[in-house]
């Protein structure tokens, strides 16, 4: 395996464009996901969700995360202050290597930028790395 820094120096955090939809769902393993992507998208197109994918030169997309900026929930995100992020995952092979943080940094900087105060993270009660 490469060493982290390594790893981390070549990594590439950026917004999810349409053509990337396809690579989101991991050569089929996220498949049964192809609509709640698309609907993602859709929100990113009318301003209530941001997609963030995290990628390297010679492997396409290793991480993923989802905000909702507005939805119909407003404990979760409600267009104002509070955002909500969900389906965040890094490619096994690449997880405890800091890819996880560099996204959620990401997240972060772009909320605050858009003057959000609080995010409410989802996450997989089998995940216990991620408490």
């Amino acid at each position: 395996m490469v060493v982290d820094g390594l790893v981390l120096a070549r990594l590439r955090i950026r917004l999810v464009q349409k053509i990337d939809l396809p690579d989101l769902e991991w050569e089929g393993e996220f498949s049964h996901f192809r609509n709640l992507y698309a609907d993602a998208y859709r929100g990113m197109e009318r301003g209530e969700a941001v997609m963030w994918l995290a990628e390297l030169p010679e492997q396409r997309a290793i991480g993923q995360a989802f905000v909702s900026l507005a939805s119909n929930r407003p404990e979760l995100a409600d267009g104002v202050q509070r955002a909500y992020v969900y389906g965040f995952r890094v490619r096994p092979q690449y997880q405890d290597m800091g890819i996880g943080t560099r996204i959620m940094e990401a997240i972060e900087e772009d909320l605050a930028r858009r003057g959000y105060n609080y995010v409410t993270l989802n996450v997989a009660r089998e995940n216990f790395g991620a408490c």
